[in-house]
């Protein structure tokens, strides 16, 4: 059987959820932005995990790696 005992979210935050977001890391306290995605996990989650989610998200966003998103429109 597989449980879910960690979680992550990626989300896209605009900045006028401010209030939205500093509610949510209240119960997902660990975070980090990738060219303006926000990646929460709740504190089961170890650090290396999170920083491996937003490596992955980086590349995938930035695949020739020049620290420019490659397709715009991922993102709208």
């Amino acid at each position: 059987m597989l449980t879910v005992s960690r979680l992550v979210f990626i989300l896209l935050i605009s900045s006028k959820m401010s209030k939205f977001v500093k509610k949510l890391t209240q119960y997902l306290p660990q975070y980090s932005d990738v060219f303006g995605l926000k990646i929460f996990a709740d504190s089961s989650v170890p650090k290396h995990k999170l920083e491996h989610t937003a490596n992955v998200l980086y590349q995938y966003l930035d695949n020739d790696e020049d620290g420019k998103i490659d397709n715009a429109k991922v993102l709208k």
